[in-house]
């Protein structure tokens, strides 16, 4: 094979190949007993079609062209004929007049280019023969209207003499020239080879004009017609003229060719090795001289390509590079970023099953499942039945279903993390990169390992200039995910200890919630997922987690916490945040009046758990104000899509009680709330709908009111 380098330029080529050296399908076997049988006829002047039978991209015309492949050149007797050839190309022609005689006209031509005076001649008269017949054509459809309407007519004699033809002593008629072309012919010493592909893909008129060519006008002595086809297509288009079904159709090809022959059937064997060499083909154009550790990694999920093989539903050859030739864009526009095995998967739909990718392609995450990060297309979340939704559209009406199965699994059997690592199709990071091919917003790879390096260099106002040009030029997500992945790649402490201080240092570029402080954003998430790399790496990790802690505010650390699940040391983070708590500016406090801060009740529980009397003693303290005790009960409703709180719900209430002392909450409420609720009042709550401080509240007022009277009807039926 020959190598290629990464330019972009090295797709695939559809084109037939030319030499036996190029046959990947193992066709060289069979095509050479075919160009036997044609210089084994050499001698014999009949006329002779041959059909090369096959389904398009089958590789009819690469199998003609083994067969031409040195037709030519065999060994014969003195007396023996040659092989001349003739191809001649139906598709360049407009009409089917302007095809039948630029066959003629192409052939004639080629036979005054030999030295033989007997081809000359035949070349001569075969014009003749052409001109005649456009002759016969124009005397048939030509005439000059007289005043009564009839016309005047020409013969073809006529016709032909004004045609600029000797017609003196000539004997005018098609038969006449066609006995002459055939004597002269037959004393020539070739054979000539015509060579008509794939006539499959003209209209049914052009068909029919080209078989008529072959058998009825052009079946001269010592011809031997080579016609690649598909049967079954060139059936349908002449069964109009000659029946009322495929069979007659079928028939009447029959009859002109003499020899079918229909393509080997391609071994499994060869039909892989075609594949595998390709495949190779297009990752080599794609890495070119590369050898580093990217790039193997790379090469790994080729190999996973190649693993797949048995589920590919390839039909033909052309199919193969169709499908090679789309996975080699892909590629060069993404392949830095996503999962090759992935990519491939997608492009094999695209081409082999347009609607099913489509309709994956089309795909949106809304907001019910924006904590889902795998996606498996069940829409329902909640429901114990699977498959729903999507999902369950997918399998039902399209045959691809297997291969979405292989994509996006259900049930998850792998780590969330391994797919996001991985950039594996079915994690929300990476879904919408193997549909987005412009580069537009596509973030420079270099800058990012620029960034790494800089900070390695211990170069820190250099990596901030860097970092803050990508945050304002980029989505700061994508540009978070990107620097995520190359700490995964840092092998020492030191350095990933540095970039993550770094990352802290600079933490503000990436607020963009700036409106609402209190709202999960990118810098939260980065937190968090910097907690997730610190406990992964499991080991000497306590000193750089509690150097993080006092980096950062209550909520960040709150957030930063929660994130480890197996660590002896995380008393001592949480007693990081409840101090930060307790050292906030007095206008700040207290910490609960921002009702937004989805951590409040994570610093209550710790407080509560903690320093119970002292955490109870602080709450009653701040109940000193209405807005601050509706506040307080605003932490426990939900807060929907960081947008609007919902209804303080029995289940909210509970919890609020196995922190607060409700009791005393109520006490302050009674002080500057009414505590009447009417039944009209409770039935307009919705959950969904946004909901007043006035409303929390009354519906505080509710719980606790209802579970009073539970409490007072419990002890009368004790009493």
């Amino acid at each position: 094979m020959t190598e290629t380098k990464k330019d972009g330029s090295h797709f695939l080529s559809e084109s037939p190949i030319e030499l036996s050296k190029q046959d990947l399908l193992n066709y060289k076997h069979y095509a050479e007993k075919v160009r036997k049988v044609v210089q084994n006829n050499a001698n014999n002047p009949e006329p002779l079609t041959i059909g090369v039978y096959g389904k398009w991209g089958e590789g009819k015309t690469s199998f003609m062209n083994l067969v031409e492949n040195q037709v030519d050149l065999f060994e014969k007797n003195l007396d023996g004929k040659g092989i001349m050839k003739y191809h001649f190309n139906p598709w360049r022609y407009g009409s089917e007049d302007e095809m039948l005689f630029a066959f003629f006209q192409g052939l004639a031509q080629k036979l005054f280019l030999t030295q033989e005076t007997n081809l000359k001649t035949a070349g001569n008269y075969i014009l003749k023969f052409s001109r005649y017949l456009k002759a016969i054509k124009l005397s048939a459809s030509v005439g000059v209207p007289k005043l009564w309407g009839a016309k005047v007519t020409f013969t073809p004699s006529e016709i032909f003499e004004a045609l600029g033809e000797d017609i003196k002593g000539e004997e005018l008629s098609l038969e006449s020239f066609k006995e002459k072309i055939d004597d002269t012919l037959e004393k020539a010493r070739w054979k000539i080879l015509v060579f008509i592909d794939d006539i499959d893909r003209l209209d049914k008129d052009e068909i029919y004009t080209l078989l008529k060519i072959v058998k009825l006008n052009a079946d001269f002595k010592n011809l031997v017609y080579l016609i690649t086809m598909d049967p079954d297509q060139v059936s349908k288009a002449i069964k109009v003229r000659y029946g009322e079904d495929n069979m007659d159709g079928e028939l009447f090809l029959e009859k002109i060719i003499n020899i079918p022959i229909h393509l080997p059937k391609i071994e499994k064997v060869d039909f892989r090795l075609f594949f595998e060499k390709k495949l190779e083909q297009v990752f080599q154009s794609y890495i070119g001289n590369s050898n580093n550790a990217f790039f193997n990694k790379k090469k790994l999920e080729i190999e996973e390509i190649n693993e797949d093989y048995e589920h590919y539903q390839f039909k033909t050859p052309r199919e193969v590079i169709r499908v090679l030739n789309s996975f080699y864009l892909g590629m060069f526009a993404i392949g830095d970023e996503v999962h090759l095995r992935d990519l491939f998967w997608i492009e094999y739909l695209k081409i082999k099953d347009d609607k099913c990718y489509k309709k994956i392609k089309d795909f949106r995450l809304d907001e019910m499942r924006v904590f889902e990060p795998i996606i498996s297309f069940n829409d329902y979340l909640g429901s114990t039945k699977t498959p729903n939704g999507l999902r369950k559209n997918l399998l039902e009406e399209y045959d691809s279903f297997s291969i979405i199965e292989m994509l996006f699994p259900d049930p998850i059997k792998s780590p969330i993390e391994d797919f996001e690592k991985s950039k594996r199709v079915n994690h929300e990071e990476h879904f919408d990169k193997y549909f987005s091919f412009h580069m537009q917003g596509k973030i420079p790879e270099i800058k990012i390992l620029k960034y790494i390096e800089l900070v390695k260099l211990e170069k820190y106002e250099d990596a901030k200039g860097l970092l803050k040009e990508l945050s304002l030029g980029f989505d700061n997500k994508k540009i978070l995910y990107r620097i995520e992945f190359q700490l995964d790649e840092v092998k020492k402490d030191v350095e990933l200890y540095g970039l993550i201080h770094n990352l802290l240092d600079n933490r503000d570029l990436f607020n963009d919630n700036d409106n609402d402080l209190f709202s999960p954003s990118t810098r939260i998430r980065m937190i968090e997922n910097l907690a997730v790399r610190l406990e992964n790496r499991s080991e000497n990790v306590k000193n750089i987690s509690l150097e993080v802690a006092d980096k950062l505010d209550y909520m960040e650390l709150s957030f930063f916490t929660r994130k480890f699940k197996n660590i002896d040391y995380k008393i001592e983070l949480e007693s990081k945040i409840l101090n930060k708590v307790k050292a906030l500016k007095e206008e700040q406090q207290p910490f609960f009046k921002y009702p937004k801060n989805i951590m409040n009740k994570m610093v209550m529980e710790i407080w509560k758990g903690s320093e119970s009397e002292k955490f109870k003693q602080f709450v009653k303290e701040h109940l000193n104000t209405k807005e601050n005790i509706g506040l307080l009960v605003r932490n426990f409703p939900g807060y929907w899509d960081n947008k609007f709180f919902g209804v303080l719900t029995q289940d909210n209430y509970k919890y609020m009680k196995s922190l607060i002392d409700t009791d005393l909450v109520f006490e302050k409420i009674s002080e500057h709330y009414s505590v009447s609720i009417d039944k009209t009042q409770v039935e307009k709550w919705d959950d969904l709908a946004p909901n007043s401080v006035q409303d929390n509240v009354d519906q505080f007022i509710y719980e606790y009111q209802k579970e009073k009277e539970l409490e007072s009807s419990k002890q009368s039926t004790k009493d």
